[in-house]
């Protein structure tokens, strides 16, 4: 018998949040008028850095969880929060009727970058571990005394698949999951991978994409050291100019987008 054709895969629903918009139209109007999202940094403060701005955008998260999820948000990095929040927009953007979809093959894959430690998680533990020279840890009053005053849930709230975990817990997704972590090419091979596992007949419905956050100031710190930055600073919104003659640098940002694919 001749195989069966492969099936068709068509994205139903998108969820956004970035610089220059929190939804399908706004970016679109905002890439139209070649409106720049790249802006001095308002919620850490950059005076000591090299440094000073990013792609940085307005986020609170109870603006886009359920009453019933919100109190969930306390165990959730800033860039899990927005990975969960953009998969709720792109399910309400979709349409579906939830009761008509088989949880066991809802599936959920999600991309992810480095997820840095929030100050007031390690803020405590630091200070009970400072040695006696200024700014530097004595790893042995770390492992014994820091180590101790850390939650002990501290690790879950940044593990890079927590994005994955949450956004399946809440939307009851049984079917396959997965998180890839390979930074900047991780949102496409997210949505790739969730299109092959959709044409080979292991599921129907899908959440697809990634979210990630440079602007936490442990994230700030190491961008600066290690990574070739655009010193801009007196004109952000010009920053970003790939493949320009003068480019002098990398911007750094955050957000989040989900496809929904089925």
């Amino acid at each position: 018998m001749a195989a069966p054709p492969p099936r068709r895969v068509v994205i139903t629903g998108i969820g956004v949040l970035s610089p220059i918009g929190h939804d399908p139209a706004a970016v679109w109007q905002s890439l139209l008028d070649r409106r720049s999202g790249v802006r001095t940094i308002r919620a850490v403060d950059t005076s000591t850095l090299p440094v000073h701005f990013a792609g940085e955008i307005d986020f609170k998260a109870n603006d886009y969880v359920e009453k019933k999820d919100r109190k969930s948000l306390k165990m959730m990095a800033r860039s899990v929060q927005m990975g969960l929040a953009c998969a709720n927009l792109a399910m309400k953007d979709c349409g579906i009727d939830r009761a008509r979809l088989d949880s066991t093959r809802f599936g959920v894959e999600f991309g992810s970058g480095l997820v840095a430690t929030e100050l007031e998680d390690i803020a405590t533990a630091s200070a009970m571990s400072a040695a006696d020279r200024p700014g530097v840890v004595d790893m042995a009053k770390w492992g014994t005394d820091g180590l101790r005053s850390m939650t002990p849930l501290w690790m879950l709230k940044y593990l890079p698949n927590m994005v994955a975990c949450h956004v399946s817990i809440i939307h009851d997704a049984q079917g396959p999951n997965n998180s890839i972590t390979a930074t900047d090419a991780a949102s496409l091979l997210a949505v790739g991978e969730a299109y092959r596992i959709l044409r080979r007949n292991q599921a129907d419905f899908f959440l697809a994409g990634a979210a990630d956050s440079k602007l936490t100031p442990l994230s700030l710190v190491r961008q600066c050291l290690f990574t070739p930055l655009s010193k801009r600073n007196d004109d952000p919104a010009g920053a970003c100019r790939p493949f320009d003659r003068g480019r002098d640098g990398e911007v750094i940002g955050e957000g989040a987008g989900v496809f929904v694919v089925e």
